[in-house]
């Protein structure tokens, strides 16, 4: 529906007029707005879910992670670790600070996840030689079984899809 009513905003009167949008994903409509007689137009489509990129890129997403998540749990792990493991330098270990910005991870969430891969042997946490204050996480031998298990999964899928 379409209005027209005065700006108060300036001296001189103007109008502008105000569109409501409808429900409706399939139509296009311009609204004027008013700067004090000066007008601009702004041009709106809406659209339904499936005609946006982020829709495709999230069910795209959902899918991979449903696939990796089958795939982890054969092995008795889960995607989340899966992803640790891959992050994990397998020869001198990664410091746990540098693993949260790595995967883009929460800290607690790592936290997490890092406390459940220790109770379950799959990691272990060591002092930093050359700086006591930093923790480092290194792949046990069950780590890096499970790493390279990961690690075959995502270049089978990446060779499947290229």
């Amino acid at each position: 529906m379409d209005e027209r009513t005065d700006c108060s905003q300036e001296r001189l009167p103007c109008q502008y007029l105000s569109t409501q949008a409808s429900r409706d994903s399939t139509i296009n409509f311009t609204q004027k707005l008013c700067m004090h007689n000066k007008y601009f137009y702004i041009r709106f489509r809406t659209m339904k879910p499936e005609e946006t990129i982020d829709f495709h890129i999230r069910w795209a997403w959902l899918r991979i992670a449903k696939m990796y998540n089958q795939e982890a749990t054969q092995h008795g792990m889960t995607q989340s670790i899966g992803f640790v493991l891959l992050n994990i330098d397998p020869k001198s270990g990664t410091p746990s600070t540098q693993l949260g910005p790595l995967m883009g991870m929460e800290p607690t969430s790592l936290s997490r996840t890092l406390k459940s891969m220790d109770e379950r042997g799959l990691i272990e946490r060591e002092q930093d030689d050359a700086d006591k204050r930093v923790m480092r996480v290194k792949l046990t031998q069950e780590g890096k079984r499970l790493r390279n298990i990961s690690r075959k999964t995502v270049v089978n899928f990446n060779d499947r899809l290229l």
